[in-house]
């Protein structure tokens, strides 16, 4: 069997924002019963308040399921990655059109390792073929030097110069997408993406564990590493 670094994933997610701790929770337990590889968690207010209760929904995330969860939240300082992580999440995703400074990430990376480090990227802001314009690989190798070690894109839309630009980031790739406009098999068999974080399933009757088995069977490639 190949080793587990050499699958890609399909990680559900749950935009937290507006939604109860108990809505949550359920997602949660349904995405672990559904065969999801991981689970995606994120919440980006700036309400300090709401900050407070999304860490507790995640922490509760952890102890209830044994998914490995990725936690999204604004990060403006060291203490924002440390809370983060702290809760059991065993990666932070925070937007790079949020931050303040990249010494953060290095402080971040420093204390609790690269590999805890992910940036998110917004392809789209407001302009869907801003990908194609985007320094992606100099913008990750900037990361890279200041502790991230894999971006997040959202709102991709795929042509030949994102698929290279995606081939040629310099760090793996998770792509977040709600396939509306993609499809898994395009996105899976993208070279360079680890995996593709989604909210398609959670409406779907459809089950994360059938999928994971018909992509692989018609679309494994390994991500660079």
């Amino acid at each position: 069997m190949e080793s587990d670094e050499n699958w890609k994933k399909i990680i559900p997610y749950i935009n937290a924002e507006n939604e109860t701790e108990q809505s949550v929770l359920g997602k949660a337990q349904q995405y672990e019963q559904s065969g999801a590889d991981e689970l995606f968690l994120y919440n980006y207010t700036v309400d300090s308040t709401e900050q407070e209760e999304f860490l507790h929904i995640v922490r509760k995330a952890v102890k209830q399921t044994e998914l490995p969860i990725i936690i999204g939240c604004l990060v403006k300082r060291f203490e924002d990655i440390k809370k983060a992580l702290y809760t059991g999440a065993y990666q932070v995703v925070t937007p790079y059109n949020k931050l303040e400074s990249l010494e953060v990430l290095k402080e971040g990376a420093k204390r609790f390792g690269k590999e805890k480090i992910v940036v998110e990227l917004d392809a789209s802001n407001g302009d869907r073929d801003k990908m194609e314009s985007l320094p992606v690989h100099e913008l990750s190798k900037t990361l890279a030097e200041n502790g991230a070690r894999m971006l997040l894109i959202k709102h991709l839309t795929v042509t030949e110069k994102t698929r290279e630009k995606i081939k040629n980031a310099g760090m793996p790739v998770i792509i977040r997408d709600s396939l509306l406009r993609n499809d898994m098999e395009t996105l899976l068999s993208m070279e360079n993406v680890a995996g593709v974080a989604t909210d398609y399933y959670e409406k779907k009757d459809s089950n994360c564990r059938d999928w994971i088995c018909w992509i692989v069977k018609c679309c494994f490639v390994s991500p660079t590493q």
